[in-house]
């Protein structure tokens, strides 16, 4: 009984976070290395700036794709784990997504996590707002220095929210210095959704797929009261284009926006 319990905080917790892979897929418990941070003088607010003005630029980019995406679920233990299932994922600009479970290995309630998990990603994309995106807005940011992530120099960046939100990230963003993107992004939930969850941490890397730049490694930690850690991560197994499916799907009109998507996930958390 204590297993059903703690995955049900567990989607009160994570939900929705879109993850694409590169031909290469990372192991999602494998995130990007960092490197030691070396201090340096730079203009903060040009950061900033860049770093909205990329996100918008990057919107323009989005085009239809098609997905199989690999979810685990681990419980307190952590050795093995206790869930694996398979998803099919598709998605047409500029807020229409779909998705089926094709399987389920392990305990069945994996399946219903991940099912929830895609109705809300599935909810919030069709809501395409941009609540917490990385932006003056929703955040104070501190320049903490320079780092490498996997070769690529970043800006190392302290991520201090302004709305004490559970779809707001408390931590640190590695931003690439050449396209002002986040590379990766590591930090605790700024307000936890449930009492029983005392806290909920997020690894989330990113990186340029077929000309877009979306998340390409998801990792969510839940520490429920009682019941201890557990873990959801999720991978690409494969990747396509989804232009034969754009041409058969409905048209939805695109609504005009002053904002970019999320690159963090608005709603990313649901009670």
């Amino acid at each position: 009984m204590h297993r059903q319990l703690a995955a049900a905080f567990l989607i009160s917790a994570v939900a929705a976070i879109p993850v694409l892979a590169q031909t290469q897929v990372p192991n999602p418990r494998q995130f990007p290395s960092k490197t030691s941070v070396k201090p340096q003088t730079v203009d903060l607010q040009s950061i900033v700036a860049g770093m909205e003005t990329a996100q918008l630029q990057n919107r323009e980019h989005y085009r239809a794709y098609t997905l199989v995406r690999d979810y685990q679920l681990f419980g307190s233990s952590g050795r093995a784990a206790q869930s694996d299932v398979v998803a099919r994922v598709s998605f047409v600009p500029p807020n229409r997504k779909t998705f089926t479970i094709d399987r389920v290995i392990g305990a069945s309630r994996g399946g219903n996590v991940v099912r929830k998990i895609l109705e809300h990603e599935v909810k919030t994309t069709a809501e395409d707002h941009g609540a917490s995106v990385l932006d003056r807005e929703n955040y104070d940011f501190v320049f903490l220095g320079m780092a490498n992530v996997d070769g690529h120099s970043c800006y190392l960046l302290q991520l201090q929210p302004k709305h004490k939100r559970e779809d707001l990230v408390s931590g640190r963003g590695w931003i690439d210095a050449q396209t002002h993107l986040p590379r990766l992004i590591d930090g605790d939930l700024a307000k936890n959704p449930s009492w029983w969850l005392k806290r909920v941490h997020l690894t989330l890397s990113f990186g340029d797929v077929g000309g877009m730049w979306l998340q390409t490694g998801t990792k969510a930690v839940a520490d429920v009261r009682i019941f201890g850690e557990h873990t959801l991560t999720s991978r690409e197994l494969n990747y396509e284009s989804g232009q034969a499916e754009a041409r058969n799907q409905p048209t939805v009109p695109r609504r005009r926006r002053a904002r970019p998507p999320d690159l963090v996930g608005a709603g990313v958390f649901t009670h």
